[in-house]
């Protein structure tokens, strides 16, 4: 419920409040309310879940939304044993994930960086998941400690960095 000191106008919302209807959940349930009534469009974003969006043109000086949702929630299928060697026969499907940006070069070494443990050709791709979380240091080795800094951003120039340089 949001409650305004002044009234609100052209105030465009969207929304993410839909669960997932898929192999681990099946929505038996769905139920969208808001005050004041909008009309309500909907469409699906990029990964496939369903996004509300309205517009209040007139002056209101309250909005209630409310979702209300049934699941049935489905036991986590085991993922399929694949080997690290198939990955660059996939880098078609993924290269605007495997891209890089300006936040993530290609010339940095992100294994060290996150003091992850090296993938290799012949390692299995769930094991060497798992290992690589429960070996994963809880903070950042190169600035300051913070683990908000584990952050693909941070490349060690973060501004807290206690008088310490970057190298």
């Amino acid at each position: 419920r949001y409650v305004y000191t002044r009234p609100s106008w052209d105030s465009f919302n969207e929304l993410r409040l839909r669960p997932a209807d898929d192999y681990r959940q099946t929505m038996l349930a769905f139920d969208l309310d808001i005050d004041p009534k909008p009309v309500l469009r909907s469409q699906l974003d990029p990964h496939g879940n369903v996004m509300h969006h309205f517009l209040l043109d007139e002056p209101h000086d309250t909005l209630r939304i409310t979702a209300r949702s049934r699941v049935m929630t489905h036991p986590a299928p085991q993922p399929m044993s694949i080997g690290a060697d198939v990955l660059p026969e996939l880098r078609h499907r993924f290269f605007s994930t495997l891209a890089p940006t300006e936040r993530v070069p290609l010339g940095t070494d992100w294994f060290q960086v996150f003091g992850a443990l090296r993938l290799q050709p012949e390692d299995e791709l769930v094991s060497w998941t798992t290992a690589c979380a429960r070996t994963s240091p809880t903070r950042c080795s190169r600035c300051c400690g913070s683990p908000r800094c584990r952050l693909v951003t941070c490349r060690g120039t973060c501004t807290r960095r206690r008088g310490a340089t970057s190298g």
